[in-house]
């Protein structure tokens, strides 16, 4: 089968669905190309998670034709880029060439994607349209983003939805603003959900020891890890705080937060660890590589996270407990055992998720049902097989 993976911003550094779906299709043997644009997605905090990690601080990465992980990456000229309303050059051209069965929009922008929708019937593809863009009521609160949604996104969404062939929705919080929304048909819709890749995330004894010891963590200390890109709204000082009530009853809890960003943000939260008198405590460590991410998910004991994020399965994939907020992003992700939720800004309900997490016992149990649970369900290799099986093959049959 010939696929395309068409997206606004690819980012294979960062792991994102888009790169482990090229990845695994290609593994099963299909032809993959990925078609996007030469430039990755504008962040807040990006040249200090560059630089931590040791890449390119830029935001372009030049256009071509590149060979990656069994895949082939066409990278376009950007004609013009505004937050994510981005269009490109030669699209049609390169569908045109490739011939592909399938066309697989993941909708990491808007607008780029039109081409697919205007070519489809005379180069022949079926189109499957995710959308990677959180949507919910909030986004809408503020007037300027109102008035973007009605006038431009509300309008290709509903154009786009209405020519693919079949939605593929990973998040209920999603599923949920399409229904009442967009009014998206539920024949067209299919459910699957995100995942992370065992062949960089797994269980490693050595590295637990190697990193606990270059941390000064010992063995009867409890250590949880949290891993993001640090912002405002995600609330790791309410986090900070969390941990400062708990060591006053047990001084052998730890928290180690990995990642970089807003400057002014990590300023604030060592300023609130200091005069919670944390400074032996919360342990600040900078953006690190996936490959490096391990580690520290394998030298911690749980996982704890304020918002929905990929890393929280990369730390399941490591045999974590993991504790996340109580919402349509992260809710299913502990209903095998293998976590603890609370209500999200919940101070008295994150605590006691903490202190369930300091025995023993149950960070054992917790941590087999997390392998069970990742191997089962978020494995992004059985994940890809899922979506040729009840994705790709199904609306090609129905040609």
């Amino acid at each position: 089968m010939k696929i395309v993976i068409l997206c606004a911003y690819f980012q294979p550094e960062f792991g994102y669905r888009e790169y482990y779906y090229s990845k695994n299709l290609a593994k099963l043997g299909h032809e993959v190309h990925v078609i996007t644009s030469d430039r990755i997605l504008r962040i807040s905090g990006w040249e200090n998670i560059a630089k931590s990690a040791g890449y390119v601080t830029g935001f372009h990465r030049g256009t071509g034709v590149f060979e990656l992980d069994g895949f082939t990456m066409h990278r376009h000229p950007t004609i013009f880029e505004y937050e994510r309303l981005i269009f490109l050059r030669g699209i049609s051209n390169t569908l045109r060439s490739i011939k592909p069965d399938i066309v697989h929009i993941i909708e990491n922008g808007f607008a780029y994607s039109i081409p697919v929708m205007i070519h489809k019937q005379d180069i022949g593809y079926k189109v499957i349209y995710e959308i990677e863009i959180s949507l919910s009521q909030t986004h809408l609160l503020k007037r300027i983003e109102y008035l973007q949604y009605y006038l431009i996104k509300k309008p290709l969404l509903e154009y786009m939805i209405s020519r693919a062939d079949m939605l593929n929705i990973c998040t209920d919080q999603v599923e949920l603003f399409l229904r009442k929304n967009i009014k998206a048909s539920g024949g067209k819709i299919h459910r699957m959900v995100l995942g992370a890749d065992p062949d960089i995330f797994y269980t490693n004894t050595d590295e637990r020891f190697e990193i606990r010891s270059m941390l000064k963590i010992s063995d009867d200390q409890v250590l949880f890890v949290t891993a993001s890109k640090i912002e405002p709204q995600k609330r790791f000082d309410m986090l900070i705080r969390a941990i400062g009530t708990v060591k006053r009853e047990n001084p052998n809890v730890r928290l180690l937060i990995v990642g970089s960003g807003n400057e002014s943000v990590i300023d604030e939260l060592r300023e609130i660890t200091k005069s919670e008198n944390l400074e032996d405590t919360i342990i600040f460590y900078p953006f690190v590589k996936r490959t490096e991410l391990r580690k520290f998910y394998n030298a911690a004991d749980i996982g704890i996270w304020t918002q929905a994020t990929i890393t929280s399965l990369e730390a399941m994939a490591c045999g974590l407990p993991i504790i996340v907020p109580n919402d349509e992003a992260t809710h299913h992700l502990v209903e095998d055992g293998n976590g603890q939720s609370y209500e999200y800004q919940n101070w008295d309900q994150l605590v006691e998720c903490l202190r369930y997490y300091m025995l023993l016992e149950n960070r054992i149990e917790s941590s087999k049902k997390a392998k069970i649970a990742f191997n089962a369900k978020y494995d992004y290799l059985t994940l890809t097989k899922k979506l040729v099986d009840n994705v790709y093959l199904p609306v090609l049959n129905n040609s």
